[in-house]
């Protein structure tokens, strides 16, 4: 986590990197790491959009959740990055 918030990059690769830990973390079935990850992802603008973030194979193991379609309503509301 540290790691993540302390990097010196942009926004847009932060959010890729946060992308990849969370879907690292979902395909080892560390579903509460995975959404404290993807909740990372609300604090910068981002390109994410639970659009690709509903289809993504590799987040497969957070849909059943309850926590799952809140937090994609909820990433829908970053501001965008252009």
């Amino acid at each position: 986590e540290q790691a993540l918030n302390t990097a010196v990059i942009d926004a847009f690769d932060i959010n890729w990197t946060r992308l990849n830990v969370a879907q690292a973390l979902a395909m080892a079935d560390d579903i509460e790491g995975a959404f404290e990850v993807l909740e990372m992802m609300l604090d910068s603008p981002s390109r994410q959009r639970s659009k690709r973030l509903r289809l993504d194979p590799l987040l497969a193991n957070l849909r059943d959740d309850a926590r799952f379609e809140p937090l994609m309503i909820r990433i829908d509301r970053v501001e965008p990055l252009n």
